[in-house]
């Protein structure tokens, strides 16, 4: 069982029941800077298209 890097008690499923932190931390990287960019200008376009229909 892994241990919360933020409270450090156990965490048994994908969530610290402690303080809620992610078990597994996603590196910053740079294909996550570009995950995201690219889920904002989705996100966005869909907005924009919604609010012009």
């Amino acid at each position: 069982m892994n241990t919360c890097k933020n409270c450090n008690e156990p965490v048994p499923w994908n969530y610290c029941p402690n303080c809620g932190q992610p078990a597994k931390l996603e590196i910053i990287d740079g294909n996550y800077i570009i995950r995201k960019i690219g889920d904002f200008l989705v996100a966005n376009r869909r907005m924009i298209s919604v609010l012009t229909d």
